[in-house]
């Protein structure tokens, strides 16, 4: 075989492998064509733009659930049923509920005091409402609060109870890790905040923050 006809075969071979290699690749991805062809032959669903969708007005339970807005305040929202008010008029009599006053009785078991030995008192709500904001200004203080109504004669009838709910705290913690000890030496110097220099770069103000607030404390001069 003459060397021209060497070079002439090994041309065709390295086309037909070539061939090949293209061939096989092509049926490996015509399954996945297939696939994006069907899926993009199915039609978006049609959505008006001017169709809203409102959140129900209530979801036929009865509860109420606590929620801490800060330190001080409570929010509070429930839902009462017709047919709590049908299970109320069965048990006291029809025109007891009109007559009986709403309130929210706030149950203190802070240190896991059991309820029926926790301190409480009512705020006063009305029948229109669904929501509450309460001033307790009991921070760091565990509640547990009452929907109910008080009647003529005084008794209180519990209509929903909410779960747990823990104010914050509005001082830093007395818990202290071990590892990151306050610096002693840096709480004598107190800074007030009326004292801050104003109309000058906080990189030259004479204070850091503290330890675990916004509270202005002085830095002594070795360390800056």
């Amino acid at each position: 075989m003459s060397p021209a006809m060497g070079i002439v075969i090994g041309i065709i071979m390295a086309a037909v492998l070539i061939w090949a290699a293209y061939c096989f690749y092509w049926q490996r991805q015509a399954p996945l064509r297939r696939k994006g062809e069907m899926r993009k032959s199915q039609p978006l669903p049609a959505m008006d733009a001017g169709e809203k969708y409102d959140l129900p007005a209530g979801y036929d339970t009865d509860e109420i659930v606590a929620m801490a807005k800060d330190p001080e305040w409570l929010y509070a929202y429930w839902e009462v049923t017709a047919g709590k008010q049908e299970e109320f008029a069965h048990q006291f009599g029809p025109g007891v509920w009109e007559v009986s006053q709403p309130v929210i009785r706030v149950y203190d078991i802070t240190g896991n005091v059991e309820l029926e030995q926790a301190g409480h008192h009512d705020v006063a709500i009305n029948d229109q409402a669904t929501s509450w904001y309460l001033y307790l200004g009991l921070p760091d203080h565990t509640l547990i609060l009452d929907l109910g109504r008080v009647l003529p004669d005084g008794r209180f009838v519990t209509l929903a109870r909410s779960k747990t709910v823990t104010l914050p705290a509005n001082a830093p913690s007395r818990v202290i890790d071990p590892n990151w000890p306050p610096i002693g030496a840096l709480w004598p110097h107190v800074w007030q905040p009326e004292e801050a220099l104003a109309g000058t770069s906080p990189r030259h103000w004479p204070f850091g923050l503290g330890i675990s607030s916004p509270q202005m404390i002085r830095v002594p001069e070795e360390t800056r």
